[in-house]
C-alpha cells in the first residue's frame, strides 16, 4: 500500500508536466523536486494534485479504520496479524510522504535555503503531525515498544486537507506563502 502510494507519486511527478500543453520551456525543464512541490501543496488544483491528495486521504482513512477495527477485542484477536500488516503498510506510506515533504521543502516560495526550509517544515504543526504519524514505521522494529497509542494519530492528518487548517497554518506563519 505504501509502495503503491510512492509509485503513484513518482508517476504523477514524472508525467504531470508533460500533460500540460501550454507549459513554458522553463517549467518543462524544472527539476523533479520543483514539479513535485505543487502536487503536495494546495497550489496544484489539477488531476495530479487531486490524485495525490485523494490517495493520502484514502491512506489516512484505511489507517484509522484499521486502528479502530484492531481495538475491537474479537476482531483484533482473530485478524490481528492482517491488521498489523495493514498498519505497517500505511505508516510506511506516511513515512514516504514525510520524506517527500522534507525533500520538496526547499521549493517553498521565498525559500532562503534548503536546510532552513526543511527545519521550518519539521518544526511546523503539519510537520510534527506527519512525523508522529510516521513514527510507528520507524520504531516498529524496536522490541518491547508498545506503539498502539500512535495508531490513531493519522486522524489528525485529515486536518491538513481542510481549508481552515491551511488558513490557520498560514496565519501562524505570519503571512508566509508556504503551504503544507
Amino acid at each position: 500500500m505504501g509502495l503503491a502510494l510512492g509509485l503513484l507519486i513518482l508517476i504523477v511527478c514524472w508525467t504531470w508536466p508533460r500533460r500540460k500543453a501550454a507549459m513554458s520551456a522553463t517549467a518543462a525543464s524544472a527539476t523533479l523536486r520543483a514539479r513535485a512541490h505543487p502536487l503536495f501543496t494546495r497550489e496544484e488544483g489539477g488531476w495530479g494534485g487531486q490524485t495525490i491528495r485523494a490517495g493520502l486521504v484514502l491512506l489516512i482513512v484505511i489507517s484509522v479504520a484499521t486502528a479502530v477495527l484492531k481495538s475491537v477485542p474479537q476482531i483484533g484477536r482473530s485478524h490481528g496479524e492482517l491488521l498489523n500488516l495493514i498498519l505497517l503498510l500505511t505508516t510506511l506510506g506516511f513515512a514516504i510522504e514525510y520524506l517527500l515533504r522534507l525533500w520538496i521543502a526547499p521549493e517553498n516560495p521565498g525559500a532562503t535555503g534548503a536546510a532552513r526550509e526543511r527545519w521550518r517544515y519539521v518544526l511546523s504543526l503539519p510537520g510534527l503531525v506527519d512525523l508522529v504519524a510516521a513514527m510507528p514505521f520507524v520504531l516498529a522494529p524496536q522490541v518491547g515498544l508498545n506503539l498502539d497509542w500512535l495508531e490513531i494519530v493519522p486522524i489528525f492528518k485529515l486536518l491538513r486537507h481542510t481549508a481552515v487548517f491551511t488558513e490557520a497554518v498560514r496565519r501562524r506563519g505570519q503571512g508566509t506563502t508556504q503551504r503544507w
